[in-house]
Parts: C-alpha cells; sequence; structure tokens
C-alpha cells in the first residue's frame, strides 16, 4: 500500500503520519485524540463531488465514529452533494443517543429522497420506544414529506420487529398524513 501511495505525494504523507503519530502510540486518549485529527481529513473527502471520494472517506470513519464526532458530522447534513449528506446520515445512525436520533429524524425531511429514505431505513431499525414517540411526533408537523418518511419508519419496525404499530383507528389519520394538496401527486 504505501509502494502505491509514494505516487502521490499526499496520501504517502497521511500514511506515514498515520504510521508514526497514531500506531506507536501507546497512550489510548493520544491515540484517540490523532484519530480525530485523521478523521477531519476524511471528512474533506466525505464532501468531495465524486462518489470515488466520498465512499473510502465513509468506510474509514465508519469504523472510528463516536458521539464525540457529532459536531463535526451536524454541519455535513447541510453539505452541498446529496451524496455526503446520505453518508453523514449513516454515520450519525451508528451513533446511539439523544442528539443522533434527533438529528436522524431532522434528516427525513431532506430535499434528497434517498437521504430522507436513508434515515427512514435508519430509524425503521431501531427498536425503541423512544424512537416510536419521536416517529408518532411527526403526525402533527405540518411538513408531509416528513410526516411520509416517519410512517415509512415505523412501518418498517412494524416488519423488523413484528410489532403491531398501526391499529384500526390509525387509519384515517394515516390517509390524512399522506394526502397531498395537489391532487395529482
Amino acid at each position: 500500500f504505501l509502494n502505491k501511495g509514494e505516487n502521490h505525494p499526499k496520501l504517502a504523507e497521511i500514511i506515514l503520519w498515520t504510521k508514526k503519530h497514531v500506531f506507536e502510540s501507546y497512550n489510548l486518549e493520544t491515540q484517540i485524540n490523532q484519530i480525530f485529527d485523521l478523521s477531519s481529513l476524511l471528512l474533506d473527502f466525505l464532501q468531495s463531488p465524486i462518489q470515488t471520494g466520498r465512499y473510502p472517506a465513509f468506510k474509514n470513519l465508519a469504523g472510528i465514529t463516536t458521539p464525540k464526532h457529532l459536531p463535526l458530522l451536524k454541519p455535513l447534513l447541510r453539505a452541498k452533494f446529496s451524496g455526503t449528506r446520505r453518508y453523514v446520515v449513516k454515520l450519525i445512525g451508528l451513533i446511539d443517543n439523544e442528539e443522533a436520533l434527533n438529528l436522524l429524524i431532522r434528516a427525513l425531511s431532506d430535499k434528497s429522497p434517498k437521504v430522507a429514505y436513508q434515515a427512514a431505513k435508519l430509524l425503521g431499525n431501531k427498536d425503541s420506544n423512544k424512537v416510536r414517540h419521536k416517529l408518532l411526533n411527526l403526525m402533527s408537523i405540518l411538513d408531509k414529506r416528513q410526516r411520509g418518511y416517519g410512517i415509512l419508519a415505523l412501518v418498517m419496525q412494524e416488519d423488523r420487529f413484528q410489532k403491531r404499530l398501526f391499529k384500526g383507528m390509525w387509519l384515517p389519520t394515516l390517509l390524512a398524513a399522506l394526502r397531498h394538496d395537489d391532487y395529482f401527486i
């Protein structure tokens, strides 16, 4: 790998820095802080306009993402490229805390269907009453698109965890939540 990197001076520099500062460190706290320094460089690659730049950065970040990364990831939910936002949603989905949950709920309203669907999938895989409560609270907001993705996440939870979340009394509410003002949609 290092031989390949010698053809690319920046990549060789990153590899040598990582080998020198991360792998030779015996202090775990120091090692973690140095990985965070490397992760900010990976976050730059995550914002690349091309997929081949974003995917390797995502794969590397997925292995080291912790709640400490949320302040770095949060602004990227407004990134220019939907591919970047989708990978950021996936990274946030790896974090299990209240702030990450709120960011996933907010991502349901992303203008890109791929990003909103990714957030719905991640929320649909969480078997938690707290998640269900937040998704059910979406039924009272005005954004019908976000409500629709919230309902989709609840349906995914029903299917995945074999729980009946929607009883017969929910049908009018569900239909009203999905009905659009434009009759052609």
